[in-house]
């Protein structure tokens, strides 16, 4: 899938490519169009990529001050329109998780979860 969004220095942004029929990124003038529907998209767009990359495989999730081993499984929407997916832990049990929580209190690797983990417990964020 192509990507349509980008973070451009914390922000999400629009960049079509050339054949699309709606640009919305003028790159002349420097006007962008920023909102809500952007970052919907971006978040779809975010949220497919990990899904794709990672479903099936061991992510490291951080709770109750540990670092759990799960399965990432699921991807769903909430009723509010927003994102969430499903990890399952070692005992088969299922964790909902929302789309932020993505590199905050679950991680791809068990070095990335293990140093997030740290950096809480030391006072960090």
């Amino acid at each position: 899938m192509d990507r349509y969004t980008q973070n451009y220095n914390g922000n999400w942004a629009i960049f079509p490519k050339d054949d699309d029929l709606a640009h919305i990124h003028n790159v002349q003038t420097g006007q962008r169009y920023e909102g809500k529907v952007i970052d919907r998209l971006a978040m779809y767009e975010e949220m497919h990529e990990i899904y794709v990359k990672h479903t099936g495989d061991t992510v490291y999730y951080i709770g109750q001050g540990e670092c759990w081993e799960c399965i990432f499984g699921l991807v769903g929407f909430t009723e509010d329109g927003g994102i969430d997916f499903m990890l399952i832990d070692v005992e088969g049990e299922g964790i909902n998780c929302d789309y932020s929580e993505w590199g905050k209190t679950v991680f791809p690797t068990q070095e990335e979860a293990e140093s997030a983990l740290k950096t809480k417990s030391t006072g960090g964020d």
